[in-house]
């Protein structure tokens, strides 16, 4: 998630355009409606499929959805005006925002505590860093990619009461069964046309 030169937040992960939708450079550098006009690839095939902005994607599937926001802007502003739209649609229960950057996600703990947050980049390994932050800016979830779950991770996350906190990404139809068998309920899925979404939750 991101901010475009004429500060609408959206929804666009990528730092380059090019992959998406076929831009030059970062989302930033364009306004919204020139974003408008480059509607998403997909397989190398142009969709009809726009660039949505925060504020629409709360007001249509907020009250439908846990919604997972990686965020790309580091800048506390930023994430205040992030804040201010799920305080407008009262999603403080359903939202979480997620950075790999520390310092950001402690002090929105701090500063915000109705929000969840999330500390990205939580792998296995990676432990000790949960003993060095304070209570009060300690993140209300822990998140990495599926790879870097081990079950020494897990055993870790059962003694400390935090295996419900735990959120992998990076899961698809070939390691979803890992994510399973380790006992994780937070499960990011990659969209693939060929998985059997009913097949791989069963």
């Amino acid at each position: 998630m991101n901010e475009t030169k004429d500060s609408v937040i959206v929804l666009f992960h990528d730092d380059d355009c090019e992959r998406m939708i076929g831009l030059k450079g970062g989302i930033q550098n364009y306004n919204y409606s020139q974003i408008l006009n480059h509607p998403y690839i997909f397989n190398g095939k142009t969709t009809n499929n726009k660039v949505l902005t925060l504020e629409e994607t709360f007001k249509t599937f907020g009250n439908d959805f846990v919604i997972y926001l990686d965020i790309k802007n580091r800048t506390y502003d930023f994430m205040e005006k992030v804040i201010s739209l799920i305080k407008k649609f009262s999603l403080e229960s359903s939202t979480i925002i997620a950075s790999a950057h520390f310092v950001l996600i402690a002090r929105i703990e701090f500063d915000y505590p109705e929000i969840n947050t999330c500390l990205e980049g939580f792998n296995s390994g990676k432990e000790s860093v949960y003993y060095f932050i304070p209570s009060d800016f300690k993140p209300d979830f822990y998140a990495s990619f599926i790879h870097n779950v081990n079950q020494d991770h897990i055993n870790w996350l059962k003694d400390k009461n935090l295996l419900y906190n735990k959120i992998v990404y990076g899961v698809d139809s070939s390691n979803y069964q890992k994510a399973k068998l380790l006992g994780l309920k937070k499960i990011l899925i990659d969209y693939d046309s060929t998985i059997n979404m009913q097949q791989i939750l069963e």
